[in-house]
């Protein structure tokens, strides 16, 4: 009690982000289902806020237009998102995550999916193995 609450910070680090708030974008695949520019909406409400979005694996925008889409946005600084920083490695400019739904009978095409994220500026996925969540860093060999 009889604390100044004047200025709240409501910042957290979260796989080596900044972000301003500790708040995800879910990720939800198909989204053109909604709307004709898909993924694009929730990704630039995403990075005007400067929270992670997170990329589905069943998009319906290539996760490279996506990528592109989010660099641009980040680069205008508003009150929200101009708190982000980022601390890992790598070449990621925004929170950027990518949830893989692992594609057990083709590890190929779970490999050519990560790889394409990681070379985007995705640098952390959330993978669903069996119904079961993991979050990591995408990291080269």
């Amino acid at each position: 009690m009889l604390v100044n609450t004047s200025s709240r910070d409501l910042s957290t680090e979260l796989c080596g982000h900044r972000i301003p708030a500790s708040i995800l974008f879910a990720p939800i695949g198909m989204n053109k289902l909604y709307h004709s520019h898909g993924e694009l909406v929730p990704e630039k409400i995403s990075r005007k806020l400067g929270l992670p979005y997170c990329l589905s694996t069943a998009a319906s925008r290539p996760l490279e237009d996506v990528a592109r889409a989010n660099d641009r946005g980040i680069a205008i600084k508003n009150e929200s998102n101009g708190s982000y920083t980022f601390t890992g490695e790598g070449i990621c400019t925004s929170p950027r995550f990518f949830s893989d739904y692992t594609w057990v009978m083709m590890p190929n095409v779970t490999i050519s999916l990560l790889e394409r994220a990681y070379k985007s500026g995705f640098d952390v996925c959330i993978m669903n193995v069996y119904g079961r969540y993991l979050v990591t860093w995408l990291a080269p060999d």
